[in-house]
């Protein structure tokens, strides 16, 4: 069967070209679309979760009930003292 095919292929190149070139093109397109939009997706992703807030926020239970309202009075106090003892505990995170 195989053989059979291969010797329509080579037999007749100029019907057989045009659609070798349409798959090849197809299956570039659909790898390189492919691979854009994972890449796309997956950068969002990062750069909404890091951005302004990043990965983890800390913050009261009294402020995390009402974090819609973003209520300034239940905020954290002494937050400089905080991110002070945050950064030499860890000193890699940003």
């Amino acid at each position: 069967m195989i053989q059979f095919l291969l010797k329509g292929i080579i037999r007749d190149k100029n019907r057989s070209v045009l659609p070798v070139i349409v798959i090849s093109i197809g299956v570039f397109l659909t790898v390189l679309f492919s691979a854009w939009f994972k890449g796309i997706f997956s950068d969002m992703i990062n750069v909404n979760a890091n951005f302004s807030t990043g990965h983890v926020k800390i913050m009261t239970r009294a402020y995390a009930d009402n974090a819609g309202q973003m209520p300034n009075d239940l905020a954290l106090m002494e937050a400089g003292q905080l991110i002070n003892s945050l950064n030499t505990e860890f000193p890699t995170l940003e």
